[in-house]
Order: C-alpha cells, then structure tokens, then sequence
C-alpha cells in the first residue's frame, strides 16, 4: 500500500511539473511576441524549433549560415514556440557577459546539470555563493603562482616528447595528437592542480576515459537537457538515480557512470591533500605550489561565511579538471591543426623557438616574451575559440541595447530589444571575435602576423571586457574563466618544446571540427573526438 501511494505520489508530482512547465512556456511565448519582427530562420520543428540545427554535430555551418543571412541578433525557435535570441553584436555581448551581467545569469539548464555532474563549484553556483568562492579562489591563479607552476609544465611536456619521439624514430607516422594532448593536459592539471599524478600519459585510466568522453556524451543529451531543472524537482536524489538507471538510454548510463568515478577520485585527492596539510613541512615556505592546496590553505585560514565547505571544495577539483583539460587539450589540438596546413607559419614558429632555447627551461616570464608563439595563440583563440557560444538566461525584463542599428521584418530599424524575464538569450563568441568592423576585412584569415603590430583602434576602443586581449574567447565579466593564464602558460609550454623538435602534416583522413559544448576534431564518418596528423623528426 506504501509502495503504491509513494507512485501515486510521484506520478502526480511528476505531472504537475509538466503541467507547470507547459503553463510557463505558454506565459512566455506570450511575452515574447514581439519577438516575430526579429529575423531568423523558419522553425524546423514546432516541438523543438531550431534546437536540433543549433546543437547538431554539424552545426557550425548553421550559425555561420543563420548569421550571414540575418544578421548580429537572430530569432530562434526553441522548445513548444517559445523563442530564444543569437547574439554577435559586440555591444551586446560586453553587456550581457560584463556590463549587466547580473540580468543575464547561467541558464538554469546549465546550472542544475552542472550541479549534478560537479557538485556546488564554481559552474553551478550564481550571485552571492559564486563571489565567495571567486573570491577565494581569485589570487590562487595569479601571476605569482604561475611562476611557480612552469617548471610543472615543462616537467610533463618533457615526458610526452619522451614518448612521442620513439615513435617517429624510423620515419613519419601518423599519430593522434588528440588523443595526446588530452593526456597531457590531465597530467598537468593533476600534478599542478593538486599535486596529484593521474599517470595518463604512461595509461588509461578510467577516471582519464571518463573525462574525455564526457563532452560528446554530453551533447547527446542536449535536446533533453531543457526538462532537467524540473526533472531535479520529481522525488528524493535516490528515487531520480533509481529512475535514471532504468531508462532506455545508454548515454545518460554512461554519464552517471562517469560522474560516479569523477566524484570518486576528487574525494580522494581532497583527503589525500587534507591529510598532507596536516604535516608541518607543507606549511614551509618551501612547501607544494600547486593550486588546490594553495587553495586548501587559504580555505584554511578563513572563517565564517566565506570558508568553503569539504563539499564545495570537491566540486572545485571536478571543474578545474574539466575546465584545464578539454578545453586546453582541444585548443592545442586547433594549433596543430593549423599549424599541419600552414606551414609557413609552422617553420617561423619553430625558428623563433630554437633560437629561445637555452641550457635550461626557460621561465614564465621568457616564455611569454615570444612574439610569434603568443601571436599564434592569441589569433587562434580569436578565430577558432574551444567553447563559442555561451547561454545567459534573463532574470528580469530588460532591454537589450545594441551597437548597430538591425533591420526588423516589418521594414522597421532598431537600436535596442525588449527582452522579457525567462529568456534564453546566446552569445556567439567566435562570430563576436571576428567581427570585420572591428577587425577588417580579413577578420575571418586566420593571420597570426595580425598581432605583430599595434591592433586596430577599432578592437582597442571597442571595450569589449574581455580578460583575455580584446577577445571573449575566456568570456568576461565575474563569470570569466578563472584559469586562463593557466591555459595560456600550458599552451606555450607545450608548442615551445614540441615545435622545435617535431613537424606536423596533414594526416590521409580530412579533419571535420564538431559542435558540441566544445569543437573538437574528428575525421570523416567517425564521430571518436581524434586528430591523426603525419608527424616526423625535424
């Protein structure tokens, strides 16, 4: 009888909040009428608008297409009619990521999945949680602590060489540098993130697996994700997770497969650092440089309110991995790239860097004195950004000024769009990055030579409040990526003792770039996340 009750219970809950959900998506399409004088293209679905476009694996074509066509603020449909907002209107972009970004929060779809993938960090926490731990964690990633970190880099770098270079001894081979890369990057965030060694370079293990296949398991989800934050609302954490292991769908099993072993290994590296800092030797001004306990000791050393608890430091571990790894490894995988069909640019970089070579490893600050090394990070972060839209949901009506005037279908001109509560609005950081008014004509080349000379007064004045030089590529704003030097240092790190002693080739299979939380490389009729490139000995 309790058994029955407890369905009948959940059954109803379960229909309630779709009821609720449906009255909601009702109220705002209401609101957002006036939304049809915005260009954009005709919705493919009324069920679910033009999401499966926006979130295919191809979709990079859609939104260059959709923008070409309509402009810097596009129209989409989204689910039951309800209709979201595409922006590359750098005007509005700096206001909805910096400016007003207390209008413009993380939409709810990314902060509930986020919780449940990490747990209360810095990806799934808004307003006065997410300062705190900002706040904390803010000077953990200075310049300072950079410094220290390089030889960590050039330590792990080093012994990816070490095995890479065997492998070419007899002549070019074509190896997946993805693949490697990722490896790499996981080795570096452990071992200058937490002073932990995954060994992901030397094996596979299951927590290095899970990692990279999170993002294309992920996008498999996309089309369902909009129902979790009132999925979350149905039942007891157990009762969902007994729900969720029943369902017909090998990716979301794989997913909690996954967040299983996450959690698993950022409790242990927690404990493991926990019980380190009870040692007196790691309090030594000679001690661990490494970021979490840094992070540890400063938590350590704070009271009250602003002392983060055992729980939010776990969730800590799991977003500077994901965020130091995929993102990092698939940038250096655009590098490659690039540098395989351009080799020009391939021998000017390697000449400058046998030339910086010395005795020892160079320092932080040597290494971010090369002109031609940062040019080509910098140009190719503005073209090809890891991660090139972000989402912002509006927490109250608001008006959205632009910074040039966008024709309306109804023959109209306006300057500004009235954008009720509730609505999903997306900013296209690639598009942004590239925009031809600010950057010319050649906006969209890829032309690292760009920032061998003073930028446009265009790009300077245009005051776009990115953390990252004049570019959105690390968002900006109190949401802007917390470890972008860290991503910058690993980056040239790794280019600086690559490029010199290796060169790479396109490899027999052409490179497709997919859409998918992240753009990551795959070959032709194979959805694995890989890169083969034709590498040899200098």
């Amino acid at each position: 009888m309790t058994a029955t009750l407890f369905l009948q219970a959940t059954a109803t809950a379960f229909l309630s909040s779709v009821l609720i959900l449906l009255a909601l998506l009702f109220g705002r399409c209401l609101k957002q009428r006036h939304f049809s004088v915005i260009p954009g293209p005709p919705l493919a679905s009324y069920l679910t608008g033009n999401l499966l476009q926006f979130y295919a694996p191809d979709a990079t074509n859609f939104h260059r297409e959709i923008t070409r066509k309509y402009g810097s603020v596009i129209r989409l449909g989204g689910l039951l009619g309800e209709s979201q907002l595409l922006i590359s209107d750098e005007h509005a972009a700096s206001n909805i990521l910096v400016k007003e970004h207390h209008i413009y929060e993380e939409t709810s779809i990314f902060l509930v999945s986020n919780t449940l993938i990490h747990g209360p960090g810095l990806l799934s926490t808004i307003g006065s949680a997410h300062s705190r731990q900002r706040r904390l964690m803010n000077p953990v990633f200075s310049t300072g602590n950079m410094r220290h970190l390089t030889p960590v880099f050039h330590k792990v770098t080093s012994e990816l060489l070490n095995l890479l270079l065997p492998a070419v001894e007899q002549g070019p081979r074509e190896i997946d540098m993805n693949d490697w890369l990722g490896r790499l990057a996981l080795d570096a965030i452990g071992q200058a993130g937490f002073g932990y060694n995954f060994n992901a370079l030397s094996d596979t293990s299951p927590y290095s697996k899970a990692v990279k296949e999170f993002f294309p398991l992920y996008a498999q989800m996309q089309l369902f994700l909009p129902l979790l934050p009132w999925l979350t609302k149905i039942g007891p954490p157990r009762f969902r997770r007994f729900v969720a292991e029943r369902l017909p769908s090998t990716p979301l099993h794989n997913l909690l497969e996954m967040t299983d072993i996450m959690s698993s290994t950022s409790k242990e590296i927690l404990n493991t650092r926990l019980a380190f800092l009870d040692e007196k030797k790691a309090w030594d001004s000679e001690g661990p440089k490494d970021i979490f306990t840094i992070l540890l000791k400063a938590n350590m050393s704070t009271e009250g309110k602003d002392h983060l608890s055992d729980e939010e430091l776990m969730a800590q571990i799991n977003v500077l991995v994901f965020a130091a790894m995929d993102t990092t490894s698939t940038a250096l995988s655009r590098i490659l790239y690039l540098l395989s069909i351009h080799s020009d640019a391939q021998e000017t970089l390697r000449k400058e860097l046998i030339e910086a070579r010395g005795e020892s490893d160079p320092s932080y600050e040597d290494i971010m004195a090369l002109p031609f090394l940062d040019a080509i990070c910098k140009e190719t972060m503005r073209l090809y950004p890891p991660i090139t839209m972000l989402a912002r949901t509006t927490r109250e009506d608001t008006v959205l000024r632009l910074g040039k005037m966008i024709r309306l279908a109804d023959g109209n001109s306006t300057d500004q769009i009235q954008i009720p509560r509730g609505t999903d609005v997306h900013v296209n950081l690639s598009k942004v990055n590239a925009n031809p008014d600010l950057w010319g004509e050649d906006a969209d080349e890829w032309k690292p030579e760009r920032w061998l000379s003073p930028l446009p007064a265009s790009v300077t004045g245009a005051r776009i409040g990115g953390v990252y030089s004049h570019l959105l590529t690390f968002s900006g704003g109190r949401r802007a990526c917390i470890g972008f030097k860290f991503a910058e240092l690993e980056m040239k790190v790794v280019l600086f003792h690559l490029i010199p002693v290796l060169q790479f080739s396109p490899g027999s299979k052409g490179i497709l770039w997919r859409y998918g939380g992240l753009t990551t490389p795959s070959v032709a009729f194979d959805a694995k996340v890989q890169l083969p490139l034709l590498v040899q000995k200098v």
